[in-house]
């Protein structure tokens, strides 16, 4: 009976993606292309891109160590917290520069990238600052308490 090694594969390109993104993002070493991709994840990402990668390599090796079948329920809500966590990050960093200007200024200043931007904004407009702040932070408080 032969058993699928896809997942392996798919988890093992992740870590080396993750690694090579992680090089990217904290250093300069990674040439012409590193600093491509480090400009690209932190103008999407903001300072999320600096915690994606290790939130990816913790993914691989808890999907290896685990053995929950309920994996991909606690990646979903990973990925909620980090999107919420890059919102509440445009919040505090970039909440009043425009959206067209956010992707720029997250490559010189901290942000949430345009993702933070895309979630927050709508946000802001509806209910202005201070109660886009108590949603994204009790949304964020969901999360911590979510098994």
């Amino acid at each position: 009976k032969k058993s699928s090694k896809t997942p392996e594969i798919v988890s093992i390109c992740l870590a080396a993606l993750s690694v090579i993104i992680t090089v990217c993002v904290y250093t300069s070493g990674a040439g012409k292309l590193g600093n491509f991709i480090s400009s690209v994840t932190r103008g999407i990402f903001g300072v999320g891109a600096y915690i994606i990668p290790i939130i990816i390599i913790g993914m691989v090796i808890h999907y290896f160590a685990s053995k929950s079948e309920e994996k991909t329920k606690k990646y979903v809500l990973l990925g909620i917290t980090l999107a919420d966590f890059v919102a509440l990050s445009h919040m505090i960093f970039a909440g009043n520069i425009a959206l067209e200007k956010v992707y720029s200024h997250n490559l010189k200043h901290l942000g949430g990238g345009i993702l933070g931007a895309l979630i927050a904004k709508p946000l802001q407009a509806l209910m202005e600052n201070v109660c886009t702040y108590v949603v994204l932070i009790a949304v964020f408080a969901i999360m911590l308490v979510v098994e």
